[in-house]
């Protein structure tokens, strides 16, 4: 049984106590495991160092990983440096990292010319797994052509799965209706690629069964990994935002039931530029915020 030799600090009070440089305190309540790969002296250096010239670390996120550890990311005022940690129920730290950050500032500030929808069905705990104009909010960040995109789960209690995790029926988000986002066109329509066993991705088809809908001032939508044989639009049809186009799935590169969704200057979203998408009800979603609507 883990016991801490003192009072542990909370995670919200994380970034303020390392500020304040209290390394002794938060070493200590790292594994064991942590320590083995990182004696203390070299985690002050490091921690010392890395806190030069910093005012104040505020939190960007927190995101609950299926119930086990919750990750907490903290961002100096500037953006240009990130604490993360991964902490259990028990206040005990698995994983602690100082990073430095790059943001592209200009291109951050450009957003869609039009508003767009969610295109779930809100209120059932659809909870952004990847996404936000911060690198370590969104895995895509360092890619352009994918950098605005968002990766949509749904957690029950902390968990998107429940049972066994390597059934895809066992997924909160399995299954669950796709709709379009916005009026437009249907420009691509990818479909036949069987689902994932999850945990394995399918790196020939990035993308797995997608639907690419043509919008207003050279906007296209992808929404991509859907499940095997249940899009329901055809190339060329013209849809209105809420249309049912198709049911969440684990096509694709996808390692779990999950939508892949985004807005590119082209219909392949590959060769084009992502674009910062503007909704009507949710400002800035970023990394493990629910859509409430």
């Amino acid at each position: 049984m883990f016991s801490f030799p003192e009072q542990p600090i909370v995670p919200e009070k994380i970034g303020k106590a390392f500020l304040q440089g209290d390394f002794g305190r938060i070493y200590r309540q790292t594994t064991n495991d942590f320590q083995r790969l990182a004696g203390y002296d070299e985690f002050q250096n490091m921690a010392q160092t890395f806190n030069n010239g910093v005012t104040v670390y505020n939190l960007l996120f927190s995101y609950d990983i299926n119930n086990h550890l919750v990750q907490y990311v903290w961002s100096d005022d500037q953006n240009e440096r990130a604490l993360e940690v991964y902490m259990d129920g028990q206040y005990i730290i698995h994983g602690f990292a100082m990073h430095p950050i790059v943001i592209d500032a200009e291109g951050g500030k450009k957003y869609s010319q039009q508003q767009y929808d969610w295109p779930i069905q809100t209120g059932k705990g659809w909870t952004v797994a990847w996404g936000g104009d911060h690198p370590m909010a969104n895995a895509h960040h360092p890619l352009p052509n994918q950098r605005h995109a968002y990766d949509l789960v749904i957690q029950t209690s902390g968990k998107t799965y429940k049972g066994s995790s390597v059934k895809n029926e066992n997924y909160s988000a399995y299954g669950e209706p796709i709709y379009a986002p916005a009026k437009g066109e249907v420009a691509l329509v990818v479909d036949g690629i069987l689902d994932n066993r999850p945990g394995i991705m399918n790196e020939e088809e990035p993308a797995g069964n997608a639907v690419v809908i043509r919008h207003a001032l050279r906007e296209y939508s992808i929404l991509a990994h859907l499940q095997y044989g249940s899009i329901q639009v055809r190339e060329r049809e013209q849809v209105l935002a809420g249309d049912l186009i198709g049911r969440c799935g684990n096509s694709g590169n996808s390692t779990e039931p999950h939508l892949h969704l985004q807005l590119s200057n082209r219909p392949d979203f590959l060769q084009g530029t992502s674009i910062r998408m503007r909704f009507k009800h949710s400002p800035d979603p970023i990394r493990g915020d629910q859509i409430d609507r």
